[in-house]
């Protein structure tokens, strides 16, 4: 036989073995994957091929880990060379040195801190749970603890409320429920361009007397207006009739006037009125527990930055917009054209800060710069002053609460969505 021969013949010996191994090993990279994840496709690979022999997994492991993993194993062996040691010797080496056995103190605080974050999903947040309870040894009491994390971690207040409202709650159905919520949430999203876009066709059309200015007051152009509700205040003169509504003055911080109007025995009888709830004072002062320092936010002319029929701007409608714009943010709180953030430091206050000004930029909203502040100690919010120690009714607005809540659109009763006050800013 010739020397060619013998050569191809060795060639044709060896292609057929690697045609009877199943599977392929790459080499290992530590920035890609981590070397308990790379036994386990060693495993794997072993089982699939059948291979028991420990001298074998020894010397496919040595042969496939590559150039730079080897120099690491001669490196921390020397004098001996790896070939020496067995394979779960060699295993537990590179082991100790990529993935020493971290803290059990330190992993259990990691994650009973972790809160679920901006743009995370509820699967996302499980499976991160999932990583950091590998080293927390909560062995029988996993379970119990994932749901535990679950509840107090989500970051979203609706979805926080019906799983702690749900009887015998174990983790698989808090995981469930929460889903489903989430994937609600996000089908309603989607489907209201298209359901307003329906109403908007079918609604009946109704007959509505143009208005006009006279003498900054508002009057119907139709002589003798007799579509008037029951109680409405007329005021007869020139053959022209106007409907009044009491007028209040009120000063704004910035020394401009807003004026409210009450229109509860003239407009508010006739309007549709979008049924959202206002959100309660307790409820938006509860996510900001635990902040240092507090921004607030204050929309530019709001109202007129949405989009809506001329006729009608309801609070709900805007109240309901910026809850689905800022949702899932940690340590908001949205009251229509106010927003007060804060964070349990620096750090976090500047992220919770740039994801809500990257959403409102994205959104095409304006800000009213001399009417925010960032990183304040305290903060003014809703007639009361907010600070780390907690929340402090303000003296000056003691007894003029309602009326200010009125003047934002809407009456203080977390339910009540017909008003009795709506307001035009001038600014």
């Amino acid at each position: 036989m010739s020397d060619n021969e013998g050569a191809n013949q060795a060639n044709a010996v060896a292609g057929g073995m690697a045609a009877a191994m199943m599977g392929t090993l790459s080499v290992f990279d530590s920035q890609a994957q981590t070397w308990e994840e790379y036994c386990e496709v060693l495993g794997h690979f072993f089982e699939a091929n059948n291979i028991t022999d420990a001298g074998r997994k020894r010397a496919i492991l040595l042969s496939s880990v590559g150039s730079k993993t080897y120099s690491l194993m001669r490196n921390l062996l020397s004098p001996d060379k790896p070939g020496d040691k067995s394979f779960t010797e060699l295993t537990n080496l590179l082991q100790s040195h990529f993935n020493p056995k971290p803290s059990e103190i330190v992993q259990r605080f990691k994650f009973n801190s972790r809160t679920r974050t901006a743009n995370e999903t509820v699967t996302e947040y499980v499976a991160v749970l999932r990583e950091l309870a590998q080293h927390c040894n909560y062995g029988d009491k996993l379970k119990e603890m994932l749901r535990d994390r679950l509840v107090c971690g989500i970051a979203e207040d609706r979805i926080q409320r019906r799983l702690l409202a749900e009887p015998d709650l174990t983790f698989e159905k808090a995981l469930k429920i929460a889903q489903a919520i989430e994937t609600a949430n996000r089908d309603v999203r989607d489907l209201q361009p298209t359901l307003d876009s329906a109403a908007g066709k079918n609604a009946t059309p109704m007959t509505v007397h143009k208005v006009g200015t006279e003498n900054k007051r508002q009057r119907h152009v139709k002589k003798m207006c007799r579509s008037a509700p029951p109680g409405a205040q007329q005021t007869k003169g020139g053959g022209k009739s106007f409907v009044k509504g009491e007028k209040v003055p009120v000063l704004k911080p910035d020394g401009g006037a807003r004026i409210c109007g009450d229109y509860k025995l003239t407009v508010n009888p006739v309007s549709k009125l979008e049924q959202y709830p206002i959100p309660r004072l307790e409820d938006l002062f509860e996510k900001l527990t635990g902040g240092e320092k507090f921004s607030k936010l204050d929309l530019s002319h709001a109202y007129q930055q949405v989009s809506l029929d001329e006729t009608s701007k309801p609070p709900a409608i805007f109240q309901r917009m910026m809850e689905g714009l800022l949702s899932r943010i940690p340590n908001v709180a949205v009251y229509l054209d106010d927003i007060l953030l804060t964070g349990r430091s620096d750090h976090e206050h500047l992220e919770t800060l740039n994801e809500v000004l990257r959403r409102l930029q994205e959104a095409g909203l304006r800000l009213k710069r001399n009417k925010c502040a960032f990183l304040e100690r305290e903060a003014e919010f809703l007639g009361h002053k907010v600070d780390s120690a907690g929340l402090h009714p303000l003296p000056n607005k003691t007894g003029k609460s309602d009326l200010l809540a009125s003047c934002h659109g809407h009456s203080r009763q977390p339910n009540q969505t017909t008003h009795n006050w709506t307001r035009k800013d001038w600014q």
